[in-house]
């Protein structure tokens, strides 16, 4: 009795420490530095806070806005670029840090955008659907949401 309950008591302990294990590598934060080398050398179409607005409006566009000095974007990126390569989606950047005018505090406010890192699908002005925790995100959540205009 007291082996089995030992064995089963190790095993939840392996399972554990599997399960944090593999956790902690989709949630690895990079620098600030690295964020920035990232976002250059990716395919994400950089965009101004004036684009950004006109990019919305399009029939059709999926826009992420992060920025360099956020923990949560550090981490959201590299699971994103990953997705991106796997399905080849054309996303559009805005690095939230350099705009702080009326136009991208009006945006964030009609689209009820509270956090970064926001990834968002906009038809016609309008968001049609963000990604729900998106620094938490697994790759596997990310392709789904790209995938799902």
């Amino acid at each position: 009795m007291i082996k089995k309950l030992l064995l089963t008591l190790i095993a939840i302990l392996c399972l554990t420490t599997l399960k944090s294990n593999l956790s902690s590598a989709d949630t690895m934060t990079i620098s600030p530095q690295q964020y920035q080398h990232m976002i250059t050398n990716s395919d994400l179409i950089a965009i101004t806070d004036k684009a950004l607005v006109s990019k919305s409006q399009q029939s059709e566009a999926t826009i992420f806005i992060g920025r360099p000095t956020c923990q949560y974007c550090r981490a959201f990126l590299p699971k994103l670029l990953k997705s991106q390569a796997t399905l080849h989606s054309k996303i559009y950047y805005l690095d939230s840090q350099k705009y702080k005018g009326k136009r991208l505090k009006s945006f964030f406010k009609k689209h009820h955008i509270t956090t970064v890192p926001n990834l968002g699908h906009y038809q016609r002005g309008k968001m049609t659907k963000y990604l729900v925790q998106g620094s938490q995100a697994t790759p596997q959540q990310i392709q789904t949401f790209l995938s799902q205009k």
